[in-house]
């Protein structure tokens, strides 16, 4: 009887714990059921990948000439702009400035992009030297290469628009070779 006695409680516990959370249960049901709704999308590539900048700007040279590059932000203007003398703005970053020769560098972080154009210089302050140097731009459309040949007695080299959303690019350019998918058009000055 003993083994009889044993499964019945055991029947009567569990049919207490069952009642128990069905009671619990009923209470978080609404009174009235409606069709749950369901929001799907999908992000833009460059949004899936962790940590990607929406801008990114280098500029590299090896000879012993005083470059540099700025940027002018969505609704800035030239006294904003950021660079050597201006290391950071509302949404971009300067990094570095080395005279002779290396890399400089302005980001604007993931998700951190304004609507409108990123106005792109690149500057030749030792005006009696000529020089190679390559400017880079990517952003969430690719990666686009400029390579300016810096002629002499020229301070200003070339120039780019980045607009977003989207990150094209529209280089403006004196004396530049061009490399990447998608950049809209050139100029020569």
């Amino acid at each position: 009887m003993e083994a009889n006695e044993k499964l019945d409680r055991r029947r009567l516990l569990k049919g207490l714990a069952a009642a128990g959370g069905a009671v619990a249960a009923s209470a978080l049901i609404p009174a009235r059921w409606s069709k749950p709704s369901v929001s799907v999308g999908v992000l833009p590539a460059h949004a899936q990948v962790t940590g990607a900048p929406d801008l990114v700007v280098e500029l590299c040279w090896e000879e012993p000439i005083n470059l540099d590059v700025t940027v002018i932000e969505p609704g800035g203007g030239d006294p904003d702009a950021v660079g050597p003398n201006n290391p950071t703005g509302p949404t971009a970053t300067y990094h570095g400035d080395d005279q002779d020769g290396g890399c400089e560098l302005i980001t604007v972080p993931a998700g951190g992009a304004a609507d409108g154009h990123y106005h792109v210089d690149l500057w030749n302050w030792d005006e009696q030297i000529t020089a190679e140097a390559t400017l880079t731009i990517t952003t969430p459309a690719g990666t686009f290469v400029c390579h300016p040949t810096v002629p002499p007695m020229t301070e200003w080299l070339c120039s780019a628009n980045v607009w977003f959303p989207g990150g094209t690019v529209e280089w403006i350019a004196l004396a530049c070779r061009i490399e990447g998918a998608g950049s809209t058009r050139q100029h020569k000055s």
